[in-house]
């Protein structure tokens, strides 16, 4: 795992590359893709313990938002009370992409099975991944944008 830490305008940011299995169902064959996740906390708050609050951005296909210029709207008020954690899920932003270069040197059948390792089943493990090994398994809180609140509604954390 690599991690970057820095500070931009009212937000300490730590930034972590994970690796987790392209197939959940199959991890020992060695195939892995890279996570980025950035952590987001008031500066003034960063070594307390304070409630997760993990944004699932909508689309499929759009990458976490960006802090950068005070981020989305809604954040200066989640860091009042909440470490806030911004993934990049698979396949999108910093997190292994899928791209045409990858897709070309595959045939269909290949690139679909490829492709089904990009549906919202495995992003919910890769979410449950962070919040148990990157985050010490804390309950955490969700914030679902569009698609982001099907992910929302399809995880396990919802009853653990």
């Amino acid at each position: 795992m690599n991690v970057c830490e820095y500070t931009l305008p009212g937000m300490f940011i730590k930034e972590h590359r994970v690796k987790v299995p392209l197939d959940w169902s199959q991890p020992q064959d060695g195939r892995t893709l890279d996570l980025f996740v950035r952590e987001v906390v008031d500066p003034r708050k960063r070594h307390k313990s304070l409630p997760k609050l993990a944004f699932l951005q909508g689309g499929t296909g759009g990458k976490g938002p960006r802090p950068q210029g005070g981020g989305p709207v809604w954040l200066a008020e989640a860091l009042k009370t909440h470490r806030v954690i911004l993934m990049d899920q698979r396949g999108t932003g910093h997190s292994s992409r899928v791209e045409s270069a990858t897709l070309a040197s595959m045939d269909g059948q290949a690139g679909a099975a490829y492709l089904w390792h990009f549906r919202a089943d495995s992003i919910v493990r890769d979410c449950e991944f962070l919040r148990t090994e990157l985050f010490g398994g804390d309950r955490w809180e969700t914030l679902g944008q569009s698609y982001g609140g099907f992910l929302t509604v399809s995880a396990p954390w919802r009853t653990s």
